[in-house]
């Protein structure tokens, strides 16, 4: 059972990955930091030097572009 479980966490991962591809590094850079690290917004904007303002967008936009390509994938029956 464990290693069914490794197993699907990896493909799981794999996904994950393929998804994030279609994104800007400095965008998969942020959502990484927000979801995954835990940072907040504030953080990141700090931490990247721009804007919260700018910070909240680009999340939004990501993962918009995430959810599209999701959408496309599972159409496309993959």
């Amino acid at each position: 059972m464990a290693g069914r479980m490794l197993g699907d966490r990896l493909v799981a991962r794999e996904r994950v990955e393929e998804l994030m591809s279609c994104l800007e590094e400095r965008d998969r850079t942020m959502l990484v930091l927000k979801e995954v690290q835990g940072f907040s917004v504030d953080e990141i904007a700090e931490l990247m030097e721009i804007n919260a303002n700018t910070v909240k967008v680009r999340l939004f936009r990501a993962r918009q572009r995430i959810t599209e390509r999701a959408r496309r994938r599972r159409g496309a029956g993959a």
